[in-house]
């Protein structure tokens, strides 16, 4: 284990729980780089004289963009297990589109 402390004397390594943050993290790139992209945005708020209202408000839009986010993911993520799965457990099965096209030929000229 590594002896080296944090600026706030925390050990370096990463805590069970950290562990876990980093791993839903790396199984989510893109909450990964929403939640940066807020942490970068409300510190720039706050530094740049920003009240705790706005900040408030800033941070609770952004938070919310993140869920909607988080849930497109979860949506994707569950269709494609889904369609993996009904393959696996019918290999005959085909993947259901919509036509391209009415059905109706082109008009003859």
């Amino acid at each position: 284990m590594n002896d080296k402390k944090t600026p706030a004397g925390q050990p370096l390594e990463p805590s069970t729980e950290e562990q876990n943050h980093l791993r839903i993290l790396r199984e989510n790139p893109l909450m990964g780089d929403q939640i940066r992209a807020i942490v970068n945005r409300f510190e720039q708020e706050v530094a740049g004289g920003m009240d705790a209202h706005q900040a408030e408000e800033s941070l609770m839009k952004s938070l919310q963009e993140l869920g909607v986010g988080m849930m497109g993911q979860w949506a994707l993520n569950t269709q494609k297990n889904s369609l993996e799965k009904a393959h696996e457990d019918d290999p005959k099965l085909h993947k259901h589109s919509k036509k391209n096209s009415s059905g109706t030929p082109p008009s003859a000229p």
